[in-house]
């Protein structure tokens, strides 16, 4: 019968054996827990449990720690059969207050600075919808990460998995990507083909896209309905345009996929949209020079009805320049509607307490800022 005793409120209960030949296990002995023993057990749990819930934090907050095939140019996970999310493609997105994003990558889920993005796009513009589109499939652990739930209570806020094949049906591209094909070309650069899918989306449903390092700081209620943003004198961007669904927009946007159609080169990164949508609006507003483009102020010039916004509007600061988002400094951006972070010449880098970038974060995203802290950017 065990000796029963009471220990800083606790009762412990122990009783030890030897084995007897004979008669197998006979109790030798009954006694309290000592102190000593008790702390030593106690002290193993309390650290099992820490770290435990350490890990489960980290992966909580780093979403990204589990890959398909981490930024490797590989398009093979876009065929993935997992739809862990609604299908896009069975969605009609009509209304015309429709925010995208694109997650081309194999990587299945997003880092701070693209949680950011979303939930900056979504605080800024609430009465917009704002659609992140998954090409390759997020992983279960990022849809059970506290960074998708917190995202996701957003009312305006919605996550998609894009069917790639059957998401080309259809349209002047429909034949660049039958899935034999991309089982063949597994070296396609995603970047390249990012380019096509991101005009690709405007062409089925209108709106605007924006990429996935671009903070949003003001409504785009006030911006018309299509509208380009240079980067510098001569470049123009394509982090972050708009697009009509019908009319003008309409009709750049076809002659973008169409061009597509005839000059896509999935193995060349100088083969992008930016030099796609250079031709198209050149075409299309019959400028045969660059020295046409030249912008006095932030919507002086304009091709119909498109509207070619100043670099101060989307790119204030030059991918020479980016970083100065990693520097203390003041925000003062007053024509600025959107951060474009430069994020590819950048990547895990965190943001500084006081940087420009941090400064961003904690105004436009606060929830994402507040989750990440000291590793919000990497």
């Amino acid at each position: 019968m065990g000796v029963e005793i009471r220990y800083e409120s606790l009762i412990y209960k122990t009783k030890l054996f030897h084995l007897n030949n004979n008669s197998g296990y006979t109790a030798i002995m009954s006694s309290a827990a000592t102190p000593k023993f008790v702390h030593k057990q106690l002290l193993y749990i309390i650290i099992v449990v820490a770290l435990t819930a350490n890990i489960f934090l980290i992966l909580q907050k780093r979403p990204t720690l589990i890959f398909y095939n981490a930024y490797k140019d590989d398009v093979e996970c876009h065929l993935q059969k997992s739809f862990n999310l609604p299908i896009a493609n069975n969605f009609s997105f009509s209304s015309l207050k429709q925010i995208f994003f694109h997650d081309v990558s194999c990587k299945s889920g997003l880092n701070s600075r693209e949680a950011c993005a979303v939930e900056s796009a979504a605080t800024n513009n609430p009465n917009w919808d704002i659609n992140v589109f998954f090409l390759g499939p997020p992983s279960d652990l990022f849809l059970e990460s506290t960074v998708y739930k917190l995202l996701k209570k957003k009312s305006n806020i919605h996550f998609y998995r894009v069917d790639i094949v059957d998401f080309v049906k259809d349209t002047p591209i429909e034949n660049l990507l039958p899935s034999e094909i991309m089982h063949i070309n597994k070296n396609w650069c995603l970047e390249s083909l990012a380019g096509m899918i991101k005009y690709l989306a405007l062409y089925k449903y209108g709106g605007i896209y924006l990429d996935l390092d671009v903070i949003t700081v003001k409504s785009f209620d006030t911006l018309p309905a299509n509208w380009v943003a240079k980067q510098d004198s001569e470049v123009y961007g394509n982090a972050a345009f708009a697009l009509s669904r019908n009319g003008f927009g309409r009709t750049v946007a076809e002659n973008i996929i169409r061009d597509f159609s005839q000059n896509f080169n999935p193995f060349t990164w100088a083969e992008l949209s930016t030099d796609v949508l250079k031709r198209v609006l050149q075409q299309i507003c019959n400028k045969s020079s660059d020295r046409m483009w030249q912008l006095v102020n932030i919507y002086n010039q304009s091709c119909t009805e498109l509207s070619v916004l100043d670099p101060v509007v989307f790119y204030p600061i030059h991918f020479n320049k980016r970083m100065h988002y990693f520097e203390s400094g003041t925000v003062k951006f007053a024509k600025t509607y959107g951060h474009h972070l430069w994020s590819s010449l950048s990547i895990g880098m965190e943001a500084p307490e006081k940087s420009i970038l941090a400064q961003l974060a904690e105004r436009s995203c606060p929830t994402t800022f507040e989750l990440f802290k000291d590793s919000f950017g990497s």
